[in-house]
């Protein structure tokens, strides 16, 4: 019943596993055979100078459909539309967030990036199995370091910025998602066993307003062709 209540964020994910949305090569994410007539070849749109791929555009399609349990390939055109708008807003989001932290001129220590570097190792039994892992996800370790790089200095950045550690949910807000999740029709426990899990909801809802309102004012001053 608490799987109800987890938050599939796209565009990021505050915490641990950030730098897979925002930085990862999408060429190596296998598609599911419907591109809608988009050359993943050519770019798609230009942010601020930077091209935008077909293939980045088409492999956000196929991971935004996965989460939803569908396929590209099954939807009408309407939904397909719609599924292409979503997935262009939050890969230019992703390209204007990723501008403005590398050029924010925040920077980590060494031994930051070192002890995140061995908290990540130490999630594997063996060290065949962590390379292996590293090799399905067509990097190495140095590839490795240069994303968890981007997401520390992603959060300081967002930290800087928004002060998403410091958002927290009132009782109120907490009494109010739960009534909201209730009036859905979803047989609930009682609140006091899931508020651990409604707080951390409302926290990440609140922190997801604030990123979004942020992208909308790095695009708002931003230079964005878009050419499909």
């Amino acid at each position: 019943m608490k799987n109800i209540l987890i938050i599939v964020v796209l565009l990021i994910i505050i915490g641990a596993g950030a730098w897979y949305f925002l930085f990862q090569e999408t060429s190596d994410i296998s598609l599911d055979g419907n591109t809608a007539g988009v050359n993943t070849g050519e770019p798609v749109a230009v942010v601020n100078g930077e091209e935008v791929s077909g293939q980045a555009l088409a492999a956000l399609e196929t991971q935004i459909a996965t989460s939803q349990g569908q396929t590209v390939a099954s939807l009408d055109s309407e939904a397909r539309a719609q599924l292409q708008t979503q997935a262009m807003d939050a890969l230019i989001g992703q390209v204007l967030l990723r501008q403005k932290v590398q050029s924010s001129g925040i920077t980590i220590t060494q031994e930051k990036l070192a002890s995140e570097m061995e908290l990540i190792r130490a999630r594997f039994a063996t060290e065949e199995e962590y390379q292996a892992t590293l090799s399905a996800e067509g990097l190495d370790e140095e590839g490795l370091q240069t994303r968890i790089g981007l997401e520390l200095i992603t959060q300081s950045y967002l930290e800087q910025e928004l002060g998403l550690n410091s958002v927290t949910a009132s009782e109120a807000e907490v009494q109010e998602a739960y009534t909201q999740i209730d009036a859905q029709g979803q047989e609930l426990p009682a609140l006091e066993e899931i508020r651990a899990d409604l707080e951390t909801f409302v926290i990440q809802q609140k922190q997801q307003a604030l990123l979004d309102a942020h992208i909308q004012e790095l695009r708002a001053d931003a230079d964005v062709e878009i050419l499909i």
